[in-house]
């Protein structure tokens, strides 16, 4: 589970070495996976409940093929969709830094070169324009020029 990220992981509870709740507990915690887990009938409703607010589908078996061909396509809608939330999540961190790193280098230029936020902004855009680089780039550039 370390090395390979799975699309969907199934438990058919109880485990030899314990009923299954901690590893599906973990899986759902540490990746992106899908889980479901097969819980017997007399003791679904006790289980289930606990596992479901963690987004790890319970079937109470014995079950038949089409519900858990069903659960295994809820498994991966709902993991497609965590997907791009975390890509939505990380972009928007990107987002966040980068204008952090903007503005750290717009007040290096106001206190070094003794001009306006908006004429620091315009320096910055047209340095990268003319360079072909990132803002990105140019702000760790002018940081690290007016930090040293």
């Amino acid at each position: 589970m370390a090395q390979t990220e799975y699309d969907i992981v199934v438990i058919n509870a109880p485990l030899k070495d314990e009923f299954g709740t901690s590893f599906a507990t973990d899986v759902a915690n540490d990746t992106y996976s899908g889980v479901m887990m097969l819980i017997k009938s007399d003791i679904f409703d006790q289980v289930s409940c606990g596992l479901e607010e963690l987004g790890i589908f319970t079937v109470s078996k014995p079950t038949n093929a089409s519900l858990v061909y069903s659960a295994s396509r809820l498994c991966l809608a709902t993991r497609a969709r965590l997907l791009r939330a975390e890509k939505k999540n990380e972009s928007l961190l990107n987002k966040m830094e980068e204008i952090r790193l903007v503005n750290r280098a717009k007040w290096l230029l106001i206190q070094n070169l003794g001009v306006s936020e908006a004429e620091a902004h315009r320096l910055i855009e047209k340095q990268a324009m003319d360079m072909r680089q990132s803002k990105r780039d140019i702000c760790i550039r002018l940081i690290r020029t007016y930090e040293n």
